[in-house]
């Protein structure tokens, strides 16, 4: 049923028809609403495909090699960007050297511009708030911009300007240090990050650190 809110309500109805000596037809039941119960039953069945993708990517990641190695995080990200239903799906290296961030791999959904080629080089400078999370091997989870911290007022310009509504970003660490990041966009509509899936995702990342380890 919809309910006068606009949202969708789950019932399970039970009743029975009663016949009244002058023909008139009744109808007693009792709806019971169990929306909770089938949103935790449909929560688990999401759960377990994604674990089922993350096995999945997994062995892609386990047979990759240098040669493989692009196709296979273009296939990484755009797999888990179609299953999460985000709007962009990325991979950023950072370089400490030269203090600079670069965007090395990118899945867009439909009708969805891509920032790649404006993403090369990006100095830390631009993104003080986002660095510290990340020196601090610490996810970045934003269901609204317009709630992000105070001091972060130039970098939520920044995200405004690209249309983005809502954003995680996951660290890829290796020895202890975040080397990159693997991060997911929403520019249609906000969305809440659920830790469920940050922890799927932190698993994906220590899979990517694998594998680029090995491939060094």
């Amino acid at each position: 049923m919809l309910h006068k809110d606009g949202s969708q309500r789950w019932f399970i109805e039970s009743g029975a028809v009663i016949h009244l000596i002058d023909g008139t037809l009744l109808f007693q039941g009792v709806f019971l609403d169990v929306t909770a119960r089938r949103k935790v039953r449909e929560k688990l069945q999401y759960y377990s495909k994604f674990e089922r993708l993350i096995i999945e990517i997994s062995l892609k990641l386990m047979n990759a090699d240098k040669q493989t190695l692009p196709d296979t995080m273009n296939f990484v990200i755009e797999e888990l960007g179609k299953f999460m239903k985000v709007d962009r799906a990325y991979v950023f290296d950072l370089d400490y050297m030269t203090e600079t961030m670069s965007n090395t791999f990118e899945w867009c959904n439909q009708d969805i511009p891509s920032a790649l080629n404006d993403l090369q080089n990006v100095p830390f400078s631009m993104f003080p708030w986002w660095m510290n999370q990340l020196y601090q091997n610490l996810e970045i989870t934003v269901d609204n911009i317009n709630d992000m911290p105070f001091e972060t007022e130039d970098e939520r310009e920044m995200f405004t300007a690209q249309g983005i509504k809502s954003l995680l970003v996951v660290p890829i660490v290796y020895e202890g240090k975040a080397q990159g990041f693997i991060g997911f966009d929403m520019v249609n509509e906000h969305t809440h990050w659920e830790v469920e899936a940050i922890n799927l995702l932190r698993m994906v990342s220590a899979m990517i650190t694998s594998t680029y380890k090995k491939n060094l």
